[in-house]
């Protein structure tokens, strides 16, 4: 921060409102006259005893400066000297104008006979702001008071106006009329605030669905992988034990004799038997051609 930020930040604030007149006073006087004050914003001289160098400045006797219908662009700082007939300065001080906008009311929501009301006007943290409400009930007028930069009244009809605090600063908003019957309304910006979180809502569902689908279905393949490893692990140990193989060394199936061929067949033993009768009567007519 600037020495000048600084020394900024100490000087006391004089608010403004926008398209009103400003008065800055002199604080330190004491009831003593000069016959020239000469009034300067940032260092350029815009109005002096008499004189004035623009239309929108004047300085009266006591060397207080009077601002015609300032605006945004009139905000500063602001520095009195007071001279005496030889020239010499005898008084100077300095003081922060900040022009705001009027505050103004604003409908964020009307649900259901409830209104939602807002006070746009100048944030900070010396801002107050108040609520004057009055109801027509029964014949008669109700009259309440709110504080909060926004209210929320459950009256269908009445008239409603806000004031903006900051030190000795007072402004108050035109009286806004109350038509909130029942149906349920939203002003664009807040229907496009809740349009955008339903749709985001609904984004979000959507992925998390997604997510889930996929999850489970990793789950179940990875379950019949294990499965599948679990059966092809079991199974051949199974079939080899069934079929009478060792897993240390083969045994070789010894050949029958036609006698016992011809006992096994007779017992129908199958083709394995019928099989192995076939080659025993190959292998002897072999060694007969030997």
């Amino acid at each position: 921060m600037s020495v000048f930020q600084h020394r900024r930040e100490l000087w006391p604030k004089v608010y403004g409102k926008i398209g009103e007149n400003v008065y800055l006073h002199l604080r330190e006087s004491h009831g003593r006259s000069f016959p020239d004050f000469q009034w300067r914003r940032q260092n350029i001289l815009i109005a002096k005893t008499a004189r004035s160098f623009n239309t929108f400045a004047e300085v009266f006797s006591n060397g207080t400066l009077k601002l015609h219908n300032v605006g945004r662009n009139c905000s500063g700082v602001y520095t009195v000297s007071a001279y005496d007939a030889n020239g010499t300065v005898h008084l100077k001080e300095s003081s922060h104008l900040v022009v705001v906008d009027p505050p103004v009311v604003e409908l964020v929501a009307c649900i259901l006979g409830v209104s939602v009301l807002h006070c746009a006007g100048e944030n900070g943290p010396d801002a107050v702001y108040e609520w004057r409400v009055s109801i027509q009930n029964q014949g008669g007028l109700n009259v309440s008071s709110h504080t909060g930069k926004h209210v929320t009244l459950d009256y269908s009809t009445g008239n409603i106006s806000c004031s903006l605090i900051m030190g000795n600063y007072r402004s108050r908003s035109a009286s806004y009329s109350l038509s909130c019957a029942g149906s349920a309304r939203l002003v664009p910006e807040t229907q496009l605030c809740v349009s955008l979180g339903v749709t985001v809502m609904l984004v979000l569902l959507c992925f998390m669905t997604c997510g889930i689908s996929v999850g489970v279905q990793i789950c179940r393949k990875r379950q019949n992988s294990s499965m599948q490893k679990s059966i092809s692990e079991h199974t051949p140990r199974q079939t080899l034990k069934q079929m009478g193989y060792s897993s240390r060394r083969p045994h070789r199936m010894p050949l029958l004799s036609p006698n016992e061929v011809a006992d096994e067949k007779s017992e129908g033993s199958g083709p394995f038997l019928e099989m192995t009768h076939v080659l025993f009567t190959v292998k002897s007519d072999l060694e007969k051609d030997k």
